[in-house]
Formats: structure tokens, sequence, C-alpha cells
């Protein structure tokens, strides 16, 4: 959990030593920052973890809310520093540079805060940015849905090697109409499926445990272009899309069970 700061000062003189073997690699960066604990910057020292403040009262959403958006403004000043680097050792252009995450954090959007116990889309619906080599396709917005096991199988395709046996991802280019993601975490067992319709309508179906820790319902419908927050639930409402959906979702399950490595 070291900072931006310190991630580059290790990193960017690695650069040189790429730079000088001439041959193709692989460069994995993870930062922290945005991840609690929260400090502000510049920094004065306090910080806000989970570990110490599990709970927070609701009334501290706007403050914590601050926080995060501080460390990711941070973060991305120190990122814009690697990229200076990477354009003055004349290794940008040709690079494919990939910006994502394995999570966001809540606060508050629906009665909690953190990570790991929901699947609602300020838990899932991460940054996805990618930059191809000599800046092919640049400023482009896909509109399909992308999932983080496309990554590999797009970089592997990328360079011309063959995609691993049972890979459950596909293309970034060409997406899906079908999400279908799951968690087991602190007794919280949940699924849920994004599908678009023949309408232009994204319908996205949640399912969870009864009596699970955190409270949610067992079942959730929202139309997610009209109700991107996922505040107003239709599976009263809309009975017959949620059966559709839930049947889906079980064949999802039972296909990635099959394919799982």
């Amino acid at each position: 959990y070291v900072d931006a700061e310190d991630v580059n000062a290790i990193a960017i003189p690695h650069l040189d030593e790429l730079k000088e073997k001439d041959r193709p690699f692989f460069f994995f960066l993870a930062y922290m920052d945005p991840h609690d604990p929260y400090f502000e910057h510049p920094y004065r020292g306090p910080g806000y973890s989970r570990a110490a403040n599990p709970s927070p009262a609701p009334e501290e959403a706007p403050r914590l809310r601050k926080l995060y958006d501080g460390e990711v403004t941070y973060w991305d000043r120190h990122f814009g520093e690697l990229i200076q680097a990477l354009k003055e050792r004349g290794l940008y252009d040709e690079m494919t540079i990939v910006i994502t995450s394995d999570h966001g954090e809540e606060f508050m959007e629906h009665g909690g805060y953190w990570h790991g116990q929901t699947l609602y889309d300020e838990q899932i619906r991460v940054p996805l940015f990618v930059k191809r080599p000599y800046q092919a396709a640049g400023g482009s917005v896909v509109t399909h849905f992308t999932e983080s096991v496309d990554l590999m199988p797009t970089l592997l395709a990328q360079n011309g090697i063959a995609a691993v046996e049972g890979l459950q991802g596909g293309l970034l280019d060409h997406g899906s109409e079908t999400v279908f993601a799951e968690e087991n975490h602190e007794g919280n067992v949940l699924r849920s499926i994004r599908k678009l319709d023949e309408s232009g309508k994204v319908y996205k179906w949640l399912r969870a445990n009864e009596g699970n820790p955190r409270g949610l319902p067992t079942e959730e419908l929202f139309e997610m272009v009209s109700d991107p927050g996922e505040q107003k639930n239709l599976a009263a409402t809309d009975p017959a899309r949620a059966r559709a959906l839930d049947q889906a979702m079980d064949e999802l399950e039972a296909k990635y069970a099959e394919g799982a490595a």
C-alpha cells in the first residue's frame, strides 16, 4: 500500500532498462491510492480506513467521497508523470496502455460503504481505458458491454499469440450483449445478469441469498438506461422479464462452471 509517487520512483527507472533491451515487454503497475485508507493531499497525516471504521455513519458520505475523489486526483497527477516519462524515452507511441480497476467503492448509494458486499454498479462498473499503438482508434468509445476477462485474450490477439484454452473472455472490440457477475463474500451469496434487449433497453437482474448479512433484497430488477443508479426495483411489476432473466442467468452460470479454471 505505497502511494503513486513511490510506485513511480521504482517504476520509472526500470523504463530505461526496458528501452535498452529493445524487445517486447509487459509492465504491470498496481496503484493503490483510490483504495482505503483515504488520505488528504497534500499529506497531513490522518487517514480513514475500513479496518478502523467498518460502518461509518450515513452523514459521513460526502466527506468520504471527497477524500476518495482526492485520492483519484492524486493518482491521476502521478500517472500523468509516468506517461510523460514514457514519451521522453520514445516508448509511448508504440505501446498499448490499459487502465482499469478491480472494483469500485460505495458511498451510501445502497445503504453501505466500502466494497465486496453487493453487485450494484458502483461496485462492478469500473473504468477501462485502452491506448493502442500509434493511438489507433484514439478517442473512440464502444457502446457494447466489455468485461475484465476480455483483457487477456484481446492483448494476446493483438500480439499474435494464440488464446489460452479455457479462457472465458472474448475481444474488447466485439464485446457482448450479456454480462454475468457473481460474488460469495462475508455470507453474501450474490448473482446478477445484465442484458441488452431488442429495444435498446438494458435490464439488470440480481439475486441474493435469504437472510444475507448485508440485508439485500433477494430479487431486484432494474432498467439501467432510465435508472442507472439502480433505485427503482421492477421485480414485482415485471415478473415475466424477471423470470426470463433468471433462467438466462442460470444458463450462463452453468456455462461458466463447465469452463472453470
